[in-house]
């Protein structure tokens, strides 16, 4: 069996969390690409870890090693890749696209936002979430779509979070014709 280093050598970018996957022949070379782009992506929004220095020593003294996800884009990685694997390789590069379009829409929606504006958000997506979801108005799955825009922004630390001339027209482009897309698919 590949030891991790091995598998890490033949699947640079890629979680080590995923490699049974790969093994499996459950994530292709589209899907892998499409990952790897990811977690870039991600990362480069990324402006507080996902796991602290901190927390990472206290994780590696508990358990005698570090854990397999430590930064955001780790975890959209194996997040993404563990709950889309079944997906066709176009539908898994349109949910890729949705999570740029969700970090910059973050960035967006609540850069330079008063905290009560954020405090309203958090309570609309508490009471949306406190109702089963297939019973939720369009409002309340609106609501809880922009608490979990809130959740990225805090979480990832957005708020310092410029965004660049390019992703700008990506987003423009992408809310014109990639999103009906994206729904539709």
């Amino acid at each position: 069996m590949p030891t991790i280093r091995y598998m890490n050598d033949l699947f640079p970018g890629i979680n080590s969390a995923l490699h049974d996957m790969i093994r499996r022949g459950q994530l292709g070379e589209n899907k892998l690409t499409e990952l790897r782009r990811l977690k870039k992506l991600v990362d480069a929004f990324a402006l507080l870890p996902h796991i602290g220095e901190e927390e990472l020593l206290r994780l590696e003294e508990k358990y005698g090693e570090r854990p397999h996800v430590i930064t955001w884009g780790d975890y959209f990685q194996t997040e993404v890749g563990s709950r889309y694997f079944e997906s066709s390789d176009l539908e898994f590069s349109r949910i890729v696209e949705t999570v740029k379009y969700d970090l910059i829409s973050a960035v967006m929606i609540f850069k330079g936002k008063p905290s009560e504006f954020i405090d309203m958000i958090k309570r609309s997506g508490n009471e949306a979430y406190n109702i089963s979801q297939d019973q939720w108005s369009s409002e309340q799955e609106q609501a809880a779509h922009l608490y979990i825009l809130c959740n990225y922004y805090e979480e990832l630390g957005l708020e310092q979070r410029e965004l660049t001339d390019e992703e700008r027209e990506w987003f423009a482009n992408f809310t014109d014709s990639g999103l009906e897309d994206a729904v539709a698919g």
